[in-house]
């Protein structure tokens, strides 16, 4: 059923509407990102998560949309991040953002590949056969865009893998 929403989400965004959004004030976003890190904890339970969630005002937001974006960033940070380190998931508002951010350790993202992690049904050549489609980094980035902000993705051997999510409150 996700790879069909991912698919239909693709689609749309594809002919030009963009993804859907349905905007209301949010007073206890962070209990809704805590229940997707818990769903997610319970599926993949050999994984640690601490995630550090202090949204303590509304945010005008997809509730919805919002969740998937977690979800997709963490299950990803589950799936290619080292299964011995944690992962960190942090979301705050910092001036007049959301920041949201997902950090694993592992291998990391190659330089040359950072690039073209947000476009749609690309796999880095190493990817093994039977994954996904390739769209969840790209449904990231289009959630972020219809709510006004913007996705980063930081990568190095040192530092591990961060994805970080910055949505202005009042440009959604």
């Amino acid at each position: 059923a996700r790879l069909i929403d991912d698919v239909l989400d693709f689609t749309r965004g594809q002919l030009g509407s963009g993804i859907g959004l349905h905007l209301a004030e949010e007073a206890q976003l962070d209990a809704a990102l805590e229940d997707v890190v818990a769903e997610l904890c319970e599926a993949h339970p050999r994984h640690r998560v601490t995630a550090t969630l202090a949204i303590d005002r509304p945010v005008l937001c997809d509730r919805a949309r919002i969740q998937q974006l977690l979800s997709n960033l963490l299950g990803n940070a589950m799936h290619h991040g080292a299964a011995n380190e944690p992962i960190l998931v942090d979301a705050a508002i910092e001036g007049e953002a959301l920041v949201l951010s997902v950090a694993n350790q592992g291998r990391p993202i190659a330089p040359e590949h950072l690039g073209r992690i947000f476009e749609p049904y690309w796999r880095p050549p190493s990817s093994q056969p039977g994954g996904g489609l390739g769209l969840g980094l790209h449904i990231c980035a289009q959630i972020v865009k219809a709510h006004g902000g913007r996705l980063e993705a930081f990568s190095s051997a040192e530092a591990g893998t961060r994805f970080v999510a910055t949505i202005p409150l009042q440009n959604a």
